[in-house]
């Protein structure tokens, strides 16, 4: 399965853009949270800080804010409510079984809303690639038909050339 970390999409989803604070926190939240970050400066070496950064750049400007007009700095990354999502959605790589598996989690946390809030800001972070399937391993199962088709025709081609050979060999 391929797949893509999209926090910008998810946060966007959850906030509007009029409230630029909350989504800065959400936006670089969500990026710790799968890079298992415990700092800022974690999120900042990553390949997830400049989706955060452009993110929060065109929040700005939807705002008609510049970049030197109103500056936001980077939220401090808060461990209080735990992040189930990111390692279930590795560990299972479904979507939705890891959502569902991380609100059944968060009922033993001593914030289960929250934590539930943070499951599905997550889990919309998770972008699957449409069309595509890593089932070649599987193909012959799924239709072995076309696999003995193909086998035997390849086989039957290749003797007649190793026949074809010989004779061109030993006729000379």
């Amino acid at each position: 399965m391929s797949f893509s970390i999209n926090p910008c999409k998810a946060c966007n989803k959850r906030f509007s853009s009029c409230d630029i604070n909350a989504l800065n926190n959400c936006v670089y939240d969500t990026a710790a949270a799968f890079l298992n970050a415990t700092s800022i400066d974690e999120v900042d070496k990553s390949s997830l800080a400049q989706n955060a950064k452009d993110c929060i750049d065109l929040s700005k400007s939807a705002l008609g804010r510049s970049q030197c007009a109103f500056r936001l700095s980077e939220p401090p990354i808060f461990q209080q409510v735990p992040n189930y999502f990111p390692d279930l959605f590795y560990k299972t790589r479904n979507k939705e079984r890891a959502l569902k598996m991380c609100e059944d989690m968060c009922s033993n946390t001593p914030y289960p809303n929250e934590c539930k809030e943070r499951c599905q800001t997550q889990a919309d972070a998770v972008v699957l690639k449409e069309g595509y399937k890593n089932d070649y391993k599987h193909q012959s199962k799924k239709d072995p038909f076309a696999f003995y088709l193909g086998f035997t025709l390849f086989a039957i081609f290749f003797i007649f050339i190793i026949v074809l050979f010989i004779k061109i060999i030993f006729i000379k």
